[in-house]
C-alpha cells in the first residue's frame, strides 16, 4: 500500500506541477495577447486623437472670422496665448446667441465686421453679455473662458490702429 500511495502521490504531485506550469503559461500567453491588445488600443487611439487633430483644425477654419488681417492676427495671437477656443463644438457661444439675436440662423464667419473698430463694438457687446447675461449660464466654466478669451482679444484690439479696412 504504501508503495500506491508514493505512486499516487507522485501522480498527483506530477498532475499539480503540469497545471501549474500549464496556469503560468496561460497567464504569459494571456500577458501577452493583453499587451498586444493595449498597443493596438493605443494606436487605434493614437490614429483616432490624429483625426480629431485634423477634425478640430478643420472646424477652427470654420469658425475663424472673416476680417482684416490685422484683427484676425490680433484673434490668432489671442487663441494661442490662452488656449480657448470660443466656438467649441459642444457649447453655444455668446457671439452665436447675440448673432442669431441678430436676425441671423447661424454664426457667419464675418461676425467681427471688417475693421478694428467693427471687430472692438462686437467684443464689447459679447463681453457686456457675459459680464450681464440675460439668465444665468449653464456651463458657468465656459462662460469664464469665454470671458477670459474676449477680454484678451480686447485688449490686443485695443491696441492696433483703429483705420484697418479689408480691401
Amino acid at each position: 500500500m504504501s508503495i500506491g500511495n508514493i505512486g499516487g502521490g507522485l501522480a498527483v504531485y506530477q498532475y499539480a506541477n503540469k497545471a501549474q506550469k500549464n496556469s503560468t503559461a496561460e497567464k504569459t500567453d494571456f500577458t501577452d495577447i493583453k499587451a498586444q491588445e493595449n498597443q493596438r488600443f493605443s494606436e487605434v487611439m493614437r490614429k483616432k486623437a490624429d483625426d480629431v487633430d485634423i477634425y478640430e483644425r478643420k472646424q477652427e477654419d470654420t469658425f475663424k472670422p472673416s476680417c482684416s488681417e490685422t484683427v484676425m492676427q490680433a484673434y490668432d495671437k489671442t487663441l494661442k496665448e490662452t488656449g480657448i477656443d470660443p466656438f467649441p463644438m459642444n457649447r453655444i457661444s455668446t457671439a452665436l446667441v447675440i448673432h442669431v439675436e441678430q436676425g441671423k440662423e447661424q454664426l457667419s464667419s464675418d461676425f467681427l465686421g471688417n475693421t478694428v473698430e467693427s471687430a472692438t463694438a462686437m467684443v464689447k457687446k459679447i463681453l457686456e453679455r457675459i459680464y450681464n447675461p440675460i439668465s444665468p449660464p449653464m456651463h458657468p466654466e465656459f462662460a469664464a473662458e469665454e470671458r477670459k478669451f474676449y477680454e484678451s482679444f480686447l485688449d490686443k484690439l485695443l491696441a492696433l490702429p483703429k483705420a484697418d479696412c479689408l480691401g
